[in-house]
């Protein structure tokens, strides 16, 4: 059997390999990035890059260097590669003494690797992240699940032009949505121009900018004297911006309150966009738009909990395990009553308010039979409580870990009533 850790002790965390082109003998940033804060101490990340149908064997001719990023910039590595497979792997171990990996969310971390010179473009290659040599640790030194999601390395050919992309975020009317100027390849700039293209009916002002200085360093000035278009110039005295891809540069965009939910806007770049690196070249671009969606609060919220099953442990312990809820869930709440009363007896389990795992380990109670139930939570707001006889949806606590989200929330997920 699987050993359970309490229920409080395990956080977890989505990590992202975002996805990355290059040229074939060109040097390529892999980053894996995260989309929650959670303070990381140490750990170890194992990298893999694998051939595809397209290719025999990995696309590193040799690995450059690795950093983690932590705010305090403390953080202290050794990195390792092994290039002499098919699967290629990318290995490096970290510490903060501050904890500070990841108090920030976006770029956890980047590989730099060169890539062998015979490379064909169009060939593709799987970058993911190996669970098995994965594994961190926050400041009390308890684990934090990761939850792996892999990416793709595309070889393009240089005389292709370069794929530059704006990028938006799920948002509720009224809220400010997060658009990002969307970079795939490690090719640092001197300095630009881009124009933002959007609906000034869903604008309640004109937007900001702002650059993560993990992506590099720049300064903006913004023309946003035409409703539904922003020129923004930028400028990289040092050349630093875009050493890292990614989301080069966040624009924060106000709404109006008045947009119905599920409404879908369109976000493109003017065709006058233009780059210029650090050797004074105008880059050829590739644009790639995107559409902004309009989200009701209960969006926000997780369905329902599936496939709860407890087990008797050893020494008085009860084990509980289950399915994760669709909506990608921040963690999960347990609750445990009386059998006999039934779901008014139900009260948060102390200390079990902010589960991160999908198992808990808990000491069994006094009531001859005891009734658990689990309630997935995101954005503060709680998911569905299950439905009982008639599909009907459950009421939620009284003294619930988290408020429901108003309206009703998603079944798709709903357990299967016994």
């Amino acid at each position: 059997m699987v050993p359970m850790l309490p229920a409080y002790a395990v956080e977890k965390l989505t990590l992202r390999v975002n996805d990355a082109e290059a040229v074939p003998g060109g040097t390529v940033a892999i980053v894996l990035r995260t989309y929650a804060s959670k303070p990381i101490e140490q750990g170890q990340l194992c990298l893999e890059a694998k051939p595809t149908a397209s290719a025999s064997s990995g696309p590193a001719k040799r690995a450059q260097s690795a950093e983690v990023f932590s705010d305090n910039q403390d953080t202290e590595s050794v990195f390792a590669a092994n290039l002499t497979q098919a699967v290629q792997t990318f290995v490096i171990e970290f510490s903060s003494p501050t904890a500070t990996i990841n108090s920030s969310d976006g770029p956890l971390a980047v590989f730099l690797v060169d890539l062998d010179d015979n490379l064909i473009p169009g060939q593709t290659f799987d970058l993911e992240i190996d669970p098995q040599n994965t594994f961190v640790f926050d400041e009390n030194g308890n684990p934090i699940v990761i939850r792996p999601r892999g990416g793709t390395l595309f070889i393009r050919d240089p005389s292709d032009p370069i794929s530059l992309g704006v990028e938006a975020d799920d948002v509720v009317p009224g809220g400010v949505a997060r658009l990002s100027l969307q970079t795939r390849e490690r090719i640092p700039l001197a300095y630009g121009r881009v124009g933002l293209v959007y609906n000034r009916a869903i604008a309640a002002g004109p937007p900001t900018v702002s650059v993560d200085p993990r992506y590099g360093r720049a300064t903006f000035t913004l023309d946003t004297s035409v409703p539904g278009f922003t020129v923004i110039h930028f400028t990289s005295t040092d050349g630093s911006l875009n050493s890292i891809p990614g989301s080069v540069i966040d624009i924060h965009l106000p709404t109006r309150d008045t947009i119905s939910a599920d409404t879908l806007s369109p976000i493109s770049l003017d065709a006058s966009a233009f780059l210029v690196d650090t050797t004074g070249r105008s880059l050829a671009l590739s644009l790639e738009s995107d559409v902004l969606h309009f989200v009701a609060p209960t969006s926000f919220a997780p369905g329902n909990v599936v496939n709860l099953r407890l087990d008797k442990g050893a020494s008085s312990m009860i084990e509980l395990d289950w399915s994760e809820a669709c909506g990608d869930p921040d963690g999960f709440s347990i609750y445990r009553g009386d059998l006999a009363v039934g779901l008014s007896s139900l009260s948060p389990e102390p200390g079990a308010c902010n589960t991160y795992g999908t198992t808990a380990l808990l000491p069994m109670g006094g009531a001859a039979g005891e009734l658990f139930l689990i309630v997935a939570q995101r954005e503060l707001l709680a998911g569905g409580y299950g439905v009982g006889s008639g599909q009907v949806s459950r009421a939620p606590i009284f003294n619930a870990c988290y408020p429901p989200a108003p309206g009703p929330t998603t079944n798709a997920c709903q357990p299967t009533e016994p």
